[in-house]
């Protein structure tokens, strides 16, 4: 999984639905609410006790009195959203669906000034006008951004953003890391980001892109802010999760791979803990704070590795390194697709591996002819690839040995390399 993603909310909060989804999801929300009421009217109707059957009138009695109407949306509806919200509650309608039905109203009420519609200019307005008009029309959606977030969360006591409740939650990034999170809480931190983003925009319009030393020192204030806030938003060990979660994403040197090394689940978090050493996610990504130089990230690199060889031993420290070659992991996909086992994998690799070496030592003979030289590549090209067909023979080549096949050969051709050329 590529990154971007730290926390959680740099990869959730950046999501942008599509206007169509966003008017369906309104819609279903709203019929789903009116189906709701339905379900909660007719139970109560149900719980009625039936009226006692009216005695024979032989005596010209006045006539029972008519019924009560009969319920109607009209009766609950109100354009006071505090009062919309005691009559739903006061025909026991859950909260869930008292969530979606005023959500989908308020999103509907806010429309138009969310709207992302350039603004119109007439010909004879100049650069400044035009300039000082969307900043002006950018400020209004921010304020109308605050005021929709400030309304529902006044509402139900928790912030919630339909769009990002459609969409994002159900994202597999998202799952995998955030799923141990509350969805209120998840969107306590989507509110926080939103806040900060907007903030920021504003900032960098009003500067009019040249961003100068106060500019930047409001920003970095800004990202304190921020970072507060998160602390806020989730108990110390949500904080410590997301961090973990955030570092498996993005705090490897290479990426997480993990083809063909046992690790458990508790060692998986500790080598987490250690990925710390190279890079920390959420402090480079989410609150920027990225001042380390390259030389300062080679160290840390070389840290990392120590610690991971260390954490998992000598055998499988051996495996992992295995395991950041992009050729073995192709190999590796191969052997699991076809019930092979690791061994074989292992086997291919090693081959692999002295095949590109020979194919090196070869480029690198300066006494071979242009001749000499093709006539070696194609044979080192056939040698390897049928070898390699031997070790993974299921009946089906993989895919990828012809490329591989192409590029030793690629390699004995191009000759001896300039010093220092990789």
């Amino acid at each position: 999984m590529t990154g971007r993603a730290p926390l959680v909310v740099s990869l959730v909060l950046n999501v942008a639905l599509l206007a169509l989804g966003v008017a369906t999801w309104r819609h279903a929300a709203r019929a789903r609410a009116a189906h709701g009421l339905l379900l909660v009217s007719a139970a109560a109707a149900a719980a009625e006790p039936a009226p006692p059957a009216a005695p024979s009138n032989p005596a010209g009695d006045p006539p029972p009195p008519e019924p009560p109407p009969a319920f109607h949306w009209r009766q609950i509806e109100s354009s006071d959203y505090r009062q919309y919200l005691a009559n739903l509650r006061s025909i026991g309608c859950p909260e869930r669906l008292i969530r979606d039905i005023l959500v989908a109203d308020i999103e509907v009420l806010y429309r138009s000034r969310l709207a992302r519609r350039p603004p119109h200019f007439d010909p004879w307005v100049g650069l400044d006008g035009r300039n000082a008009a969307r900043k002006a029309s950018q400020a209004n959606r921010i304020e109308a951004l605050r005021e929709k977030r400030a309304l529902i969360r006044e509402l139900l006591g928790y912030d919630w953003d339909a769009e990002f409740a459609e969409e994002a939650l159900a994202q597999h990034e998202v799952a995998l890391l955030a799923g141990f999170l509350p969805d209120t809480t998840l969107m306590r931190l989507a509110a926080v980001f939103s806040d900060h983003e907007d903030t920021r925009r504003a900032i960098e319009q009003a500067a009019g892109g040249i961003l100068l030393a106060e500019d930047k020192a409001q920003i970095r204030e800004l990202r304190d802010r921020m970072a507060d806030a998160l602390r806020q938003a989730l108990t110390p060990a949500e904080l410590e999760e997301a961090q973990l979660r955030a570092q498996l994403a993005d705090g490897f040197p290479d990426g997480l791979h993990l083809e063909g090394v046992l690790v458990t689940a508790a060692e998986l978090r500790e080598l987490a803990r250690e990925s710390f050493a190279y890079r920390d996610v959420v402090a480079e990504e989410l609150l920027e704070r990225d001042d380390v130089t390259e030389e300062d990230r080679d160290r840390r690199r070389q840290a990392f590795e120590r610690a991971v060889e260390q954490r998992l031993g000598p055998a499988r420290y051996q495996d992992y390194q295995r395991a950041q070659e992009s050729d073995f992991r192709q190999i590796y996909e191969f052997t699991s697709g076809h019930n092979m086992t690791q061994s074989q994998a292992i086997r291919a690799h090693d081959y692999w591996r002295g095949a590109l070496a020979e194919a090196e030592k070869l480029a690198e003979d300066p006494t071979l002819s242009a001749a000499d030289r093709s006539t070696a590549a194609a044979v080192l090209r056939q040698t390897a690839t049928q070898r390699l067909e031997g070790l993974l023979g299921t009946g089906k080549a993989p895919e990828f040995l012809e490329a591989w096949g192409a590029r030793l050969a690629s390699r004995v051709q191009e000759g001896p390399r300039e010093a220092g050329e990789k």
